[in-house]
């Protein structure tokens, strides 16, 4: 079980870092919210802040060295992907 939990890891974070290479950042700046919700790479920046809280508070060994988004932190494809590489480490 271990192993398949893994495997959906590595290819839910592949397929998240293929799509941010081929959103521009002018993508990432898109949204549909009327209310002045999280763009794309808002989302993204999200992704990564759950991810890093679980390990916080489950694993914290494993969080060491990762650090959350803030505010319009993660708001470009550069950001969102670098934060999203840190997840990678399974690979």
């Amino acid at each position: 079980m271990c192993d398949d939990l893994l495997e959906v890891w590595r290819t839910n974070n592949r397929t998240s870092l293929h799509l941010i290479d081929r959103i521009s950042n002018a993508g990432m700046q898109c949204t549909l919210s009327k209310r002045g919700g999280r763009g794309v790479a808002g989302q993204f920046g999200h992704i990564h802040n759950v991810r890093v809280w679980h390990l916080e508070k489950r694993a914290q060994d494993l969080a060491t060295g990762l650090v959350s988004f803030s505010g319009q932190a993660g708001s470009d494809a550069w950001t969102a992907q670098r934060g999203l590489q840190g997840f990678g480490c399974c690979d």
